[in-house]
């Protein structure tokens, strides 16, 4: 009876060590077909954005209160630049965000920025530029412009393939 239960332990130990180290990530790693470095990523619904290594072993992580705007950047400071999706009147569905967050390392917030409004709201995604001389960050966003049917017509779409 003690050796069937040293065994349960042994086997219970090895099904179970594995997982309690790896945080987040792969499933299935082989390294040979990876680039060299860490991987930055963020769920579909969640407000967490996970930097990893090749193994699945979570390096870092920041917290947002907002669900993804579909993009996520690591820039060269070690600041997170985000892409948010704060939910209001305005969100279209579908690759929108309507808000840009920056994280320090650190996780504080270093800088934010609402776009959204009647009219338009910021896209899925954002084009880091080059600093300023004084080391502030630069990017450059896209943005979806509400239009109504008339609108449309007159700059000459089919208006018949509308929904």
């Amino acid at each position: 009876m003690r050796k069937a239960s040293v065994f349960l332990l042994i086997i219970f130990l090895i099904c179970t060590v594995p997982a309690q180290t790896r945080t987040v990530g792969l499933l299935y790693n082989d390294t040979s077909k990876t680039f060299k470095g860490y991987t930055l990523f963020t769920g579909k619904h969640v407000g967490q954005t996970y930097l990893i290594d090749n193994n699945g072993f979570s390096v870092h992580s920041w917290n947002s209160a907002y669900e993804p705007g579909q993009s996520v950047y690591l820039l060269e400071d070690g600041d997170l630049l985000r892409c948010a999706l704060p939910k209001t009147q305005y969100s279209l569905g579908g690759g929108e965000g309507g808000r840009y967050e920056m994280y320090g390392w650190n996780g504080d917030t270093v800088w934010m920025f609402n776009y959204m409004s009647a009219d338009s709201i910021s896209h899925h995604d954002v084009a880091v530029l080059p600093n300023l001389p004084d080391g502030r960050h630069r990017f450059i966003g896209m943005a979806v412009e509400h239009k109504s049917k008339a609108q449309c017509a007159a700059w000459g779409f089919d208006t018949s393939l509308f929904v």
